[in-house]
């Protein structure tokens, strides 16, 4: 699958909270499905997806600021690290899903994006809470009856979570 990083979007918004109590969580994030919302437009059209999932991690080294530039994290076509969560897009044909491409191409859809640091202050640094990620898919020119996503997180020691499935939606573009 070739990455893709999805350049005409509707800025994803992406909550986060966290937790400070003493626990014993893996080093390793662990991400896990809660939620998909569509949301319609003026004229009854899906045309957003809302995703929320959960996160663990025992060290609290999620996400990047602004000025995580530098290798690993630096910016280029081939380079994974410059964002941390990864988002594919998936199709039904028959009795499979398949990643959605681009129109005339090999290049497969994926959402890309860099949330923000989400480490706490003070000793204890595990955190657990929940990340909503808003996509606009209207731009593109494939519209699917029914689609899910995959999901994967990236921390800053570059673990990466588990990977996640939605369940099916049946879309109305």
């Amino acid at each position: 699958m070739k990455p893709f990083t999805y350049l005409f979007f509707l800025p994803a918004i992406i909550f986060f909270s966290s937790c400070n109590d003493p626990e014993s969580l893996p080093v390793v994030p662990e991400i896990k499905y809660k939620s998909v919302e569509k949301i319609t437009d003026a004229s009854g059209k899906d045309s957003l997806i809302r995703l929320t999932f959960s996160y663990l991690d025992g060290d609290g080294d999620l996400g990047l600021s602004a000025t995580d530039t530098m290798p690993p994290f630096n910016y280029s076509p081939f380079n994974r690290f410059y964002n941390n969560v990864f988002i594919d897009y998936f199709e039904q044909k028959g009795n499979k899903f398949v990643p959605v491409t681009i129109p005339f191409t090999n290049d497969t859809v994926r959402f890309l994006y860099r949330m923000d640091v989400l480490t706490p202050d003070g000793k204890n640094k595990a955190i657990k809470g929940d990340i909503s990620v808003v996509m606009d898919l209207t731009p593109y020119e494939v519209k699917p009856q029914t689609i899910k996503f995959g999901i994967q997180i990236a921390d800053r020691q570059l673990h990466l979570s588990n990977w996640i499935e939605t369940p099916p939606v049946l879309m109305n573009f």
